[in-house]
């Protein structure tokens, strides 16, 4: 079960794109989560818990997630300032 479980993390956190899109995508394969201390932390399948550090996704790894959507929303801002920048340019 444990084996289960981890292959269904790994893809799911390979699709997602943020920590919430990573939580979905656990349920939508049918895994519960749980919380401790009204935190997300683990799984639970058939009546048994299993922790995200336990399976290899500590909460370092999983903050990857929160980084790269804050590195898209400021690459995306660095767009368009580029793009008025050059609208400016073409304008004077």
């Amino acid at each position: 079960t444990k084996e289960y479980i981890n292959a269904i993390l790994k893809t799911c956190f390979k699709k997602a794109d943020s920590i919430d899109t990573f939580y979905a995508l656990i349920k939508e394969c049918g895994l519960e989560t749980y919380e401790r201390s009204n935190k997300i932390t683990g799984i639970r399948y058939h009546n048994q818990k299993f922790r995200f550090s336990k399976l290899g996704f500590s909460q370092e790894r999983t903050q990857i997630l929160e980084k790269s959507v804050e590195r898209r929303i400021h690459l995306t801002i660095l767009k368009e300032n580029k793009k008025r920048y050059k609208n400016n340019k073409v304008l004077e």
